[in-house]
């Protein structure tokens, strides 16, 4: 049976993503859906209406005696009757349209929201926090997630609620007329409901959770395919990742068309039972002689169950898209929950001197780094200089403010300094350098809008630093995923330009050159000299003969920082 306490916790955390506005909006799309729910109602009546006139029935006692009179005025009360019936039917389902319209452009609003949202706390994220994401996760996240949110959730929560209200007023409306038929309609609606509950929410919500981790596992699996093809085709390993792949989207594909099944299947046996009670009601009636009710009583049980049937169909395919989705909602709400360190960019930020003093980081009980000291100015050509894993890198990502250390004293020009504005000096290019799939003067902008990019500045700074192509259209012809078009050395150069574009006073290269032939090496070891005049430079390398271009050289041994030159 489907747990109302999840449900309605469930419920509370929708409810809790959504701003004020979209509360508002959904407060008087519910107003709205009273008001189609009495349409709907109203049809209901009208055609009944025309049954009892047809079928020669004149008794004041029923509920639609009002009515009756008012339409028998006139030669042909049939003809009013239909005209009646017709214009409300249009009237309802013009009013469905609008209703239907708003419906998806609200679900679509709160989609694109909070799709927005999501990607944002991803970019704007803590650094450490998003080192620790699975990148899979994130993914399926921002892509699949954030979009099936209003057709999984947000959707099958107001169909819940406009169902409901309609199931609740067509029951009261065949109380009022009788109140056997109306206790039984209500009460085998309410069996059939549970019925299902009992049997298919457990099994859609687990469905749901292999649905989920299929998808993620599939998604990681292409993903560790696409960073590892070189190795794949020499090492003849396609067959591993194509096997892994083909049990993923079985097992994707075998809980999405289970869950499509049960979405079918309720319909089916609602229709079987609903007409089974209105077959034994029809031969009751026979045998009591109560023919002369038949015409009426069944008029107003067709019509209803008309109305009910699609009704209960609707509440169980919404419980169960509910209780399919459950599960990636809960990932979406840990994401739009996720601390963010936005930051605003100090523009033509200069110094002389930047004093990091005491810095103690770590992971968990892992200490990295104990009260460690050291100092950068301006015009530095700086080598820090380690054994792998000595935590070089992590040194410099704090150096950059990327990690945030446990404790720190930061003085920039003897003043006291954040460390979020860190960002702002400095210039990070890893051993991996990000490499647009667009041309030179988009990779080296980092903007996608060529209106914005000073391409005459980057015409001038590719000069600077040797960067020659061999490309026919700098501005059109691509560098390839991951700059799979250029060099080592070339991608080296696209990443010195990016700092000298951004006007950055600080560059870091991590490991920068360890991949390059040793003549490249120095090529590029020397355009940093010579642009030494202009940008700081921070050079990490595990080879000591690569540090002799630095006026200062720190050394990274057991989590200490020796001065070596």
């Amino acid at each position: 049976m489907i747990n109302i306490f999840i449900l309605l916790r469930l419920l509370k955390s929708v409810i809790s993503i959504l701003s004020r506005n979209e509360k508002i909006r959904l407060m008087v799309f519910g107003a709205l859906s009273i008001f189609n729910t009495f349409l709907e109602l109203l049809s209901i009546a009208f055609i009944i209406n025309l049954l009892f006139i047809i079928g020669g029935e004149t008794t004041d006692e029923t509920f639609f005696s009002s009515f009756y009179d008012i339409l028998m005025i006139g030669e042909s009360p049939i003809l009013i009757s239909s005209i009646l019936m017709i214009s409300t039917i249009l009237i309802k389902s013009t009013f469905q349209v609008y209703f239907n319209y708003n419906q998806e452009k609200i679900s679509h609003d709160i989609q694109k929201r909070l799709s927005i949202k999501l990607f944002m706390n991803f970019l704007y994220s803590k650094y450490e926090d998003y080192t620790k994401q699975n990148s899979s996760l994130l993914l399926r996240v921002l892509t699949r997630d954030s979009v099936a949110i209003s057709n999984s959730l947000i959707n099958p929560f107001i169909s819940i609620i406009n169902e409901i209200l309609l199931i609740v007023f067509v029951t009261f409306f065949i109380f009022y007329y009788n109140f056997i038929l109306g206790m039984s309609v209500y009460l085998i609606s309410l069996i059939l409901i549970i019925a299902f509950s009992l049997y298919f929410n457990n099994k859609v919500k687990r469905l749901g959770e292999i649905f989920v981790v299929s998808d993620t596992s599939r998604i990681k699996n292409i993903n560790e395919s696409f960073k590892s093809f070189d190795f794949i085709k020499l090492h003849f390993k396609e067959n591993i990742f194509i096997d892994l792949y083909s049990d993923y989207t079985d097992r994707l594909t075998k809980s999405g068309f289970k869950n499509i099944f049960f979405l079918k299947l309720p319909k089916i046996i609602y229709e079987f039972f609903i007409f089974l009670f209105l077959f034994i009601l029809i031969i009751i009636l026979f045998y009591i002689n109560k023919t002369d009710m038949l015409i009426s009583f069944l008029s107003v049980l067709a019509v209803s169950i008309y109305k009910i049937i699609p009704s209960l169909n609707k509440i169980s395919n919404s419980f169960q898209a509910i209780q399919f989705f459950s599960a990636p909602f809960y990932d979406i709400i840990k994401f739009l929950d996720i601390d963010t360190d936005k930051v605003s960019p100090i523009n033509n930020l200069k110094f002389n001197s930047i004093d990091y003093n005491n810095v103690t980081f770590g992971y968990g009980e892992k200490v990295i780094f104990s009260n460690i000291n050291l100092k950068i100015e301006n015009g530095d050509f700086i080598g820090i200089n380690g054994p792998s894993g000595s935590g070089k890198s992590t040194l410099i990502k704090i150096l950059c403010g990327l990690l945030v250390p446990n404790n720190i004293s930061l003085m920039l020009d003897r003043k006291p300094f954040e460390t979020k504005n860190l960002k702002n000096l400095f210039s990070y290019a890893p051993q991996d350098p990000a490499i647009l799939d667009e041309n030179i003067y988009k990779n080296i902008a980092f903007q996608f809008d060529e209106n914005k990019i000073d391409k005459n500045k980057i015409d001038g700074i590719l000069k600077k630093v040797d960067l020659k192509l061999g490309f026919d259209n700098l501005t059109k012809e691509k560098l390839g995923e991951n700059g799979i078009k250029i060099s080592g050395g070339q991608k080296q150069r696209v990443l010195i330009a990016r700092a000298i574009y951004h006007e950055k006073k600080i560059l870091i290269l991590d490991e920068s050159t360890s991949n390059l032939d040793p003549k490249t090496e120095i090529k590029i070891l020397e355009l940093l000299k010579s642009l030494n005049k202009e940008i700081t430079i921070i050079f990490i390398s595990h080879k000591s003969n690569s540090l002799k271009y630095c006026n200062k050289i720190y050394e990274i041994s057991e989590g200490k920082i020796l001065n070596k030159k």
